[in-house]
């Protein structure tokens, strides 16, 4: 009998699961901490679900093999990677510490193909290699789709939660609070400062009931590009309009829906993405009072956008409140519109600082736009407060644009429109006026569709000026 045991147990091993065949290497943090330079990692490791720290000095380096199931925590940790194009990552790792690592691959990490895969944790396992104080090159550029949602599903009315003031015996919301953190919940991603994140394929939000989200939170950042062929979709096209923002209000659901959302950054860059879909700003970049911190360090500048597309912005395309901004080539279609329930201001690019009442020193000041297409937005641009009428410089020029929908330029001072062609100056909706308290314009060497001689008339005497324009028609 005993000659025919070990046929049996063969016999009995063909039964098995694969799993129960091929024992896992579990990777503990003895290992690691007997290790003197480097640990080869050439099998696939499990964490068996527990958090292993690198110890300061040692190098991990893959050569075939992979981590899976646990968190690994970096101490400025320095990667090797000897096939580039290895899987070194399973679907339940976690990314934490610190890293010295100068170029990151989404193709490190397993992916789910379905589209009921969530990748946020994928997404900020990438991120999670960058920190604020060294560069990093983060590139997404497999052959995916990765839809991401909002990981707040709280209660309804998130209005509610914001502070108020009593004005005429009613509340009204101080909604700015959403920029606070009492609210960071609202916020899904964030990029390092000293980061180049590069998207060459899609990202897509899934539908939310809030009216307030912000995709990526950047504040106080600075020295970040985003660049890449890809696509940032908000959730503007399907938003579930299934509760309203505040108990009170039937109608009014948010729009606080941000992609971007820089808040008093520096040395900003991007080119070549498509930003689409916010529910409310596609792309927001502003000064904002923070306290505690200098004045200085308050101020918004450096913002740099080349063959960008903006598309779909149900508030608006782009904010800007800020110095020293260039946006050149980039096309800007289909912001503000009914289809997408656009609200107020509607427009393709807003020029306004949300903050400049309470300090003067976030007006807008060396901004341009140039060579721009504009399609289909309700509002093209739109000015709001971006200086003041002793400001003695044009804080805002804008060349080379046509533009087939209204522009709406009030309460601003200091703006220079150079060749650009108008459809007309009087725009399609009664609530906005081309040169409401608005002092300082220029437009030279523009043309005109049609013009509302009056209006030019008061404006000349508002001391804003017409130089070598032609109106084309009456």
């Amino acid at each position: 009998m005993l000659r025919f045991l070990p046929l049996l147990l063969y016999l009995l091993l063909l039964e098995l699961p694969v799993s129960a065949n091929k024992m896992k290497s579990v990777l503990t943090q003895k290992m690691l901490d007997e290790s003197k330079v480097s640990f080869v990692i050439k099998k696939d490791y499990d964490l068996s679900g527990n958090t292993i720290t690198i110890p300061q000095r040692l190098r991990l380096v893959f050569d075939g093999g992979s981590l899976d199931n646990g968190e690994v925590c970096g101490t400025n940790t320095i990667m090797e990677i000897k096939n580039k194009e290895s899987r070194i990552f399973g679907m339940d790792i976690v990314i934490s510490g610190t890293w010295n690592v100068t170029k990151v691959h989404d193709s490190w990490f397993a992916f789910d193909e379905s589209d009921t895969y969530i990748s946020n944790r994928l997404i900020k396992n990438a991120l999670a290699f960058s920190n604020d104080r060294s560069f990093c090159h983060i590139v997404f550029d497999e052959n995916r789709t990765y839809f991401f949602e909002l990981p707040y599903h709280g209660g309804g009315f998130l209005g509610e939660k914001v502070s108020f003031k009593m004005v005429d015996g009613k509340k009204k919301r101080l909604y700015a609070d959403l920029l606070s953190d009492k609210f960071a919940y609202l916020r899904i991603f964030t990029i390092p400062s000293n980061t180049r994140l590069t998207i060459n394929n899609t990202w897509k939000m899934l539908p939310t009931d809030m009216g307030a989200y912000f995709v990526f939170w950047e504040k106080m950042k600075k020295n970040i590009t985003i660049d890449g062929n890809g696509k940032i979709c908000g959730d503007a096209r399907n938003h579930l309009y299934t509760q309203p923002f505040n108990i009170d209000s039937k109608r009014y659901f948010g729009e606080w829906g941000m992609i971007f959302e820089f808040i008093s950054c520096n040395n900003i860059k991007l080119s070549g993405i498509t930003i689409e879909g916010a529910f409310g700003d596609c792309l927001y970049f502003s000064s904002r009072v923070i306290d505690g911190i200098p004045l200085k360090k308050q101020i918004a500048r450096g913002l740099q956008m080349h063959n960008v597309k903006i598309r779909y912005g149900r508030r608006n395309g782009v904010v800007i409140g800020a110095r020293d901004v260039m946006i050149k080539n980039c096309i800007f279609e289909n912001c503000g519109i009914d289809e997408i329930h656009g609200t107020q201001p509607w427009a393709a690019i807003d020029f306004e600082s949300d903050d400049f009442e309470k300090n003067k020193s976030f007006y807008c000041s060396n901004v341009q736009l140039k060579d721009c297409i504009f399609h289909n937005n309700r509002i093209d641009v739109n000015s709001y407060g971006v200086t003041n009428p002793e400001f003695g410089k044009y804080a805002v020029t804008i060349f080379n644009c046509t533009f087939s929908n209204p522009v709406s330029v009030n309460s601003s001072h200091w703006i220079r429109f150079k060749n650009c062609h108008f459809a007309s100056l009087k725009s399609g909706n009664n609530k906005f006026s081309m040169f409401t308290n608005s002092t300082n314009l220029l437009f030279e060497d523009c043309s005109f569709g049609k013009i509302d001689r009056m209006r030019q008339a008061r404006s000349l005497l508002k001391g804003n000026k017409f130089k070598n324009c032609r109106i084309l028609s009456q």
